[in-house]
């Protein structure tokens, strides 16, 4: 029986290509069309060249494999001249990640992922666009004029706060040493834009737990374990974090995938000792630059796409002043946390070597060691401490 051939990609601007060169339109799409171009003019420019570093690849290049026929070395098909351009990722299947030099091996670089283009009309003439488009869209221009493509790859998110995948422009990283430089070495221009509506949150928020994750990351901005911050810029509504990607997701999704692949909760001792091995080295040296972290779980540790762990969310981080000074500040998942953060006053350096201990039996065991929502009774099962089923070695 012959194979069927792949479906043809959808065609976002309804043009096809003729049997001649050049494009033919779509008789079906004229009177849209001619429609669109009466109402270009309420439209505001965009840069008629766009760079997308990264494999020396601009955006005639990108173009013309996504829409072929439409770019004919121009710098910019006048589709585009009146639009905002967005870029859509559309990443590898993150389970062929997993597996590829997690034990420390050699792994062929990632291929960048598939780019397509869409033309989306400029904030200015979208009055009936819906709240939450009109405000990506303002986040896309914001981005846009500080040197980066935002994707609408959402990566994550928080209570006020998103995280989407990007692009640096070529113009953005000649004027960012620290950031040309480590994107340089990892032969893509990909970068995690966190997005924070200021204007939403609280204002111990604004002025209290965002200038203590920026403070942190910028004091731990060199050690390979940490991820890291690149630049930062805000405006009325937002503030905007330039971070380090992480590919492959948490170590949370890491451990549930490789524990079903495996058929036995928990990784491997071997890959386990190596990540937690990174662990504590990026813990040591955060508390080496006088921060603690105090918010240590599975879920804030990411793993790029080279298998190396990075450890992020300092936003309940604080900066150790005398080593004899107790913190009273509740942080933290219930399930990581200390016992001593529970009753009162803590050690933050203390805290953090608690919530490790919880992390490495994580990983082994595929379970949390302590898991209660009353604090009598969590307190109670940590008094009695953790039991180990018969999978784990006794030197582990």
């Amino acid at each position: 029986m012959p194979m069927s051939s792949p479906p043809e990609p959808v065609n976002m601007l309804h043009v096809k290509r003729d049997s001649a060169d050049g494009i033919k339109e779509n008789p079906s799409q004229r009177g849209k069309e001619r429609r669109r171009k009466e109402e270009e003019e309420k439209f505001e420019a965009c840069p008629g060249h766009l760079q997308t570093p990264g494999h020396g690849l601009d955006s005639q290049h990108l173009c013309k494999d996504v829409l072929p026929g439409l770019y004919r070395g121009t710098p910019a098909h006048p589709t585009f001249r009146n639009h905002l351009v967005v870029i859509r990722f559309e990443p590898p299947d993150v389970n062929a990640y997993h597996g590829m030099g997690m034990l420390g091996t050699a792994c062929e670089q990632p291929q960048l992922p598939a780019v397509s283009w869409t033309a989306l009309p400029s904030v200015k003439g979208s009055a009936r666009r819906k709240p939450g488009q009109r405000n990506f869209m303002e986040q896309v221009r914001e981005c846009r004029d500080n040197g980066y493509l935002l994707s609408s790859r959402k990566m994550g998110s928080g209570a006020f706060s998103k995280v989407y995948l990007a692009y640096a422009t070529h113009e953005r990283m000649q004027h960012n040493a620290k950031l040309a430089s480590d994107l340089r070495g990892k032969h893509h221009a990909m970068v995690a834009i966190k997005i924070i509506s200021t204007a939403e949150a609280p204002v111990a928020f604004s002025q209290k737990f965002l200038p203590r994750e920026i403070s942190s990351l910028n004091a731990t901005y060199k050690h390979l374990n940490v991820v890291r911050l690149y630049e930062t810029y805000r405006n009325s509504q937002h503030s905007y974090l330039v971070l380090e990607l992480a590919a492959r997701g948490d170590l949370l999704e890491h451990i549930n995938w490789v524990s079903e692949r495996r058929c036995s909760p928990g990784l491997d001792e071997e890959e386990a000792r190596r990540l937690f091995w990174q662990l504590v080295s990026a813990v040591a040296h955060c508390h080496s630059s006088g921060i603690v972290h105090r918010d240590l779980e599975c879920e804030n540790i990411l793993l790029d796409d080279r298998g190396l762990l990075k450890l992020t969310d300092f936003g309940f981080a604080s900066h150790l002043g005398l080593k004899s000074l107790l913190l009273s500040t509740f942080c933290g998942s219930v399930a990581c946390t200390a016992p001593d953060i529970l009753m009162s006053k803590y050690n933050g350096e203390q805290a953090d070597l608690w919530s490790l201990g919880i992390i490495r039996y994580a990983m082994v065991t595929g379970k949390l060691p302590f898991k209660e929502r009353q604090t009598h009774r969590m307190l109670h099962l940590m008094h009695h401490g953790p039991t180990f089923g018969p999978g784990v070695s006794p030197g582990c």
